[in-house]
């Protein structure tokens, strides 16, 4: 079975994520790599109420710093 990778921390993961405007929480977070290259995070996000195109802004924003910060380049996030 897969495991988060022992160098990511979840805590820091929903840290960061929490820390974008508009986002109230992050809960039943999933971490695995699926190969050497390719990790896969999946999360369920509660937002401030807001229009749907602006919750696809922020989940794209949410995409990019997980990519850039922790190399995560698949994600699933469910609002």
């Amino acid at each position: 079975m897969l495991a988060t990778p022992s160098e990511l921390n979840l805590d820091e993961i929903r840290k960061t994520i929490r820390e974008q405007p508009g986002i109230h929480d992050v809960h039943h977070m999933h971490l695995w790599p699926v190969s050497e290259s390719d990790l896969h995070f999946e999360g369920h996000i509660t937002v401030e109420d807001q229009l749907l195109s602006q919750v696809s802004l922020l989940r794209g924003q949410i995409e990019i710093v997980l990519l850039d910060k922790f190399d995560i380049n698949h994600t699933t996030l469910q609002f």
